[in-house]
Formats: C-alpha cells, sequence, structure tokens
C-alpha cells in the first residue's frame, strides 16, 4: 500500500511539473522527443528525369516528373500561434483579409518583422524546451496547385527546400505532417490527399521552436519558406536513394567509383536494368555500363584510370547518369554531380589525393 502511494504521489508530481516551472505546452515545436510528423526520411537531394538529355541539362522545370511551387502566395500573419482561426485550412475559408509574400523568401527582407542578428544569447527569454508564446510570430500561407492527369496513377512528393523554424502542413483540408530541423529538406508522400486538377496547400509556419536553441548562431535570423517548394513524380518503380563513394590505388593512379541504389515499388516487385553512364566536363562519355536488378538494392563498382582529380585549385566535375528502365514499364534518368578526392591523415600530415594541404586562416 505504501509503495502505491509513492508511485501515486510520483505520477501527480510529474504531471505537475509544467505549471510549477510555469509552463503548460501540448505543442510540438516545444517537445524535444518530437521532430517531424509522417515526414519521409531523408535522402539524396535529386530530381528524376524523363530521359538523358534532360537529365543533362541540370534543368529542373524540364523535368515532366516536377512542378515547382514558388511564386505568389496568400498570406496572413498573427502575433502568437492561439490568435489563429480554427478552421483556416478549409478550402472556402474567406482570406479577404490577407495580403501575399512571394516564396520563396522570408518575413524579414519583405518587411513584415525586424530583422534580429544575435550573437550570443537568444532572442527571447530563455527557458529550453520552452519558446515564448506572445511574440512566436505565426504566418499562414496557402497556395493551390494543379496535378496533370499522367500524375494520377503515381505517387507524389511535397518538397520543402528550407522552412524557419517549424511549420504544419493541410492538404484539401487533411493535416499532413509537421517538420522541424530549419535546415534540411522535409518531404511528405501527399498522394492520398490530393486529386487530379486543383488542389490546395496551406502551410503554418511557426517562429521559434525548441530547436531554435539548437540552432543559436552567428548569423542572421530568417524566418517563413524561405527556399524552393515543390512536387516530385515517383513511377511505380524508382529510385529512392542512392550513394556514390571512391576510393583510390596507392599510386592514385586509378580511382574506384562504387554507386548504390535503393529502389522503390509499393508492390515490393523489383525487376529490370539501370543504365549506368559517367561523362567529362566536355560531355564525353569515359564509361557505359548496363546491368539488371531483381531485389530492392543494388550495388555496383567501377575503375576509372587517370581521372582528372577534384581540388580546390582544380575543383574538375564529372557526370553521373543513372538510367531506370524497369520491367512494370517504369522509366526514370537521375543526373548528379561527381568529383574524386580522397582526405587523409598520415604521419600528423592531412593529405588531399596523396598531396600536403596548406590551411591558412
Amino acid at each position: 500500500m505504501f509503495k502505491v502511494k509513492i508511485v501515486f504521489l510520483l505520477i501527480i508530481f510529474i504531471s505537475a511539473v509544467p505549471v510549477l516551472w510555469g509552463q503548460k505546452s501540448n505543442s510540438d515545436w516545444e517537445n524535444p522527443e518530437v521532430l517531424a510528423v509522417n515526414k519521409l526520411l531523408l535522402n539524396e537531394h535529386f530530381i528524376p528525369f524523363q530521359n538523358k538529355k534532360k537529365a543533362l541539362s541540370f534543368e529542373t522545370e524540364r523535368s515532366n516528373h516536377y512542378i515547382s511551387l514558388n511564386g505568389t502566395w496568400n498570406f496572413k500573419m498573427y502575433n502568437n500561434p492561439d490568435n489563429t482561426s480554427p478552421d483556416f485550412f478549409s478550402i472556402d475559408y474567406a482570406a479577404s483579409d490577407w495580403t501575399e509574400i512571394n516564396v520563396s523568401s522570408n518575413w524579414q527582407t519583405e518587411g513584415y518583422v525586424m530583422p534580429i542578428y544575435p550573437h550570443v544569447s537568444m532572442p527571447f527569454k530563455t527557458n529550453p524546451p520552452y519558446v515564448p508564446n506572445e511574440g512566436n510570430e505565426i504566418d499562414l500561407n496557402r497556395q493551390t496547385f494543379k496535378i496533370p492527369e499522367p500524375w494520377s496513377e503515381d505517387k507524389t512528393i511535397l518538397a520543402f527546400a528550407v522552412v524557419q523554424s517549424a511549420f504544419y502542413i493541410w492538404v484539401n483540408r487533411k493535416e499532413v505532417g509537421y517538420s522541424q530541423g530549419s535546415m534540411t529538406t522535409a518531404e511528405f508522400d501527399i498522394t492520398e490527399y490530393i486529386k487530379t486538377g486543383e488542389n490546395q496547400l496551406v502551410v503554418k509556419v511557426i517562429r521559434w521552436s525548441d530547436g531554435s536553441y539548437l540552432e543559436n548562431q552567428d548569423f542572421w535570423r530568417l524566418s517563413g519558406i524561405y527556399r524552393d517548394v515543390y512536387l516530385v513524380r515517383k513511377e511505380t518503380t524508382n529510385m529512392q536513394d542512392f550513394q556514390v563513394s571512391t576510393d583510390f590505388d596507392e599510386a592514385y593512379e586509378y580511382v574506384v567509383i562504387c554507386v548504390d541504389i535503393i529502389f522503390e515499388n509499393t508492390a515490393h516487385s523489383y525487376a529490370g536494368e539501370v543504365e549506368f553512364l559517367i561523362l567529362n566536363a566536355m560531355n564525353e562519355v569515359i564509361l557505359e555500363y548496363e546491368t539488371t536488378f531483381n531485389k530492392s538494392t543494388l550495388s555496383q563498382e567501377f575503375p576509372i584510370r587517370n581521372p582528372k582529380n577534384w581540388s580546390t585549385e582544380d575543383p574538375n566535375l564529372y557526370k553521373l547518369i543513372l538510367n531506370l528502365k524497369a520491367n512494370d514499364g517504369s522509366t526514370e534518368t537521375i543526373s548528379h554531380k561527381i568529383g574524386f578526392r580522397k582526405v587523409e591523415i598520415k604521419n600528423a600530415q592531412v593529405l588531399m589525393n596523396g598531396q600536403s594541404v596548406f590551411f591558412k586562416g
């Protein structure tokens, strides 16, 4: 009985701690255990193209797997998170008193709030993981977008390159997810939330979060959606992620390139072929190879003799092309710029490509 009373008192104490501290919060942006809700895992950044010629342009707008949502958005700012209307994400919500903002941009350069440049101290009274309520501005952003008919059978990813500091998204009135970690891309699978034709996206951005404590550096504090927002179409079988690694021989006369690919297929049926191409700065093909796959991963190595290595003085880059042709008819092409470089420490000396490095500063 005595143990039961102790446990009961401990439960009461733990539940009362936020009140004793003068804080009461159930918000995700003040919970260190919540970094994201319904957000996809991070992977290599790339945009798939429909063929090798388009991929070699490295111009995302030439891809039929990509739609930019940048442009003029409807915009409304509030002084704290509690002031928003409960149905602001509704499709028929009247936004007559909203203004407009350019996406991508930030509140500061658009003239909505004063820029802040903290060096050591936080720009608000510290009590981690909590942040102030009053003065923790939020903005609501609204945009419409159209889904083409060819996208209707495929997976659609909504991506935010950078949002500071935390944000929620709604698509067609339905809450999709949440993210913080403002210097990394946030991707969401919105396939089940969209329809062919016109759709509505609403984004709620919170200025300060518990992550703001970790981002207290000597830099300008910018807020809002200040890098690209876009949609990516992923066919039934696609390259979900890939990694490129390199290693040299002792004399640095040749380099071995290792390419690892992770495939995605909702039915877990993997079959097809991948073409590998490496081109030099003159777009001359120096390597061409094709192989098949029958599982969710593929690893391939290629030796290249006498490569032009990457260094600060001579930043030589090559172009890697991955061309997927799946047995189910899915196709996509990825282009990526790669360089050959090896950094190591030998005998207390930093070496790059076997040569000593002179550091200044």
